[in-house]
């Protein structure tokens, strides 16, 4: 009896480790195999973390080329304008006329001008309900038509665009007005009223191919200038923003 009962003690002493060693390599399988689950999850996490940031990169890349490209196509050629800026003491007289001619009306537009200090040229921020445009131009005092030389950029923020240039460059000087604005072909009439300085005209003769020439821009200042009555002491030679700067003085 002692035997069988030693015999049977052993076995399942036997069994009950064999029990142990197969509970033992189970754990441990499933411990390798829950491991490499994680694994596999951290590299399909990664996987997917890579694709979504090249892909953000990606859309990142598509958009900075599309405002890159937006931003040159929106800087225009430079143009030449032949201008006249008198001062307007009917302008009910100027808009017959421009309606005689079948001037189009474009609107009335309430216009902020931040002028910029600058050494090369003028460079002023205009912001409106109807134009909104970065203007560089060259341009000298005189009476009479006078030739400018411009650079137009129309940005898509005009604000964003006005914070920039205030901390790179300072403001000189800002001109408020309400302008009437007409276009005959290639000519643009302007019907401007500024606080403190009072009512003017304005005709812009504009060659943006430069197929036309200064002559014939010239002469179409000149046709207007006759029809318009404007006398040659009302000629202003200089821009708002001298006025005003003057004005402030």
């Amino acid at each position: 009896n002692n035997k069988n009962l030693s015999v049977a003690e052993s076995w399942f002493f036997y069994m009950d480790s064999a029990t142990d060693k197969n509970l033992s390599v189970a754990e441990s399988y499933l411990f390798y195999v829950d491991s490499a689950m994680d694994k596999w999850v951290s590299f399909l996490f990664f996987v997917h973390n890579s694709f979504n940031i090249l892909l953000l990169f990606a859309i990142k890349c598509t958009i900075a080329s599309i405002n890159f490209e937006t931003s040159i196509n929106a800087m225009e050629k430079k143009i030449i304008i032949k201008e006249i800026k008198a001062r307007c003491n009917d302008a009910e007289k100027i808009r017959e006329i421009l309606k005689l001619h079948k001037a189009r009306f474009v609107g009335v537009d309430k216009q902020t001008d931040t002028y910029f200090n600058c050494n090369n040229g003028r460079l002023k921020l205009r912001e409106g309900n109807i134009e909104n445009t970065l203007i560089h131009y060259k341009r000298e005092n005189q009476a009479g038509p006078k030739t400018s030389k411009v650079d137009l950029y129309k940005p898509n923020d005009g604000s964003s665009l006005r914070t920039v240039l205030k901390e790179a460059l300072d403001v000189l000087v800002t001109v408020d007005k309400s302008r009437e604005i007409y276009f005959v072909d290639n000519i643009k009439f302007h019907i401007d009223t500024l606080k403190a300085l009072g009512t003017f005209v304005e005709i812009e003769a504009i060659d943006e191919t430069g197929e036309k020439g200064e002559a014939a821009l010239q002469r179409q200042c000149e046709t207007y200038l006759d029809l318009f009555g404007i006398n040659e002491n009302d000629l202003v030679p200089v821009s708002y923003s001298d006025m005003v700067l003057e004005l402030n003085k």
